[in-house]
């Protein structure tokens, strides 16, 4: 019969530092992918607005994209201040 004995210290040290890793990466692609989801959310709601109605709010038709990608701007700015 064969008896299990203790796993190594050092092995423990590197899955659990693998994990780490691991939940680093996925953690940074959810972020990526949010913030992604959350740009075309917002160009599908201004598409969606008529002309008066952005004009309403000082977008243009051609300026959704710029205000999309100041906003994303905003964002990842402000997530690097706090």
């Amino acid at each position: 019969m064969t008896t299990i004995t203790a796993i190594p210290s050092r092995m423990t040290m590197s899955v659990g530092s693998s994990v780490k890793t691991m939940n680093h990466y996925f953690g940074a692609a959810w972020s990526r992918f949010a913030g992604w989801k959350a740009g075309r959310d917002t160009r599908h709601a201004l598409n969606a607005l008529d002309d008066r109605t952005l004009a309403d709010i000082g977008v243009s038709r051609g300026g959704i994209e710029a205000v999309v990608r100041d906003i994303e701007r905003r964002k990842s700015q402000w997530a690097m201040a706090s």
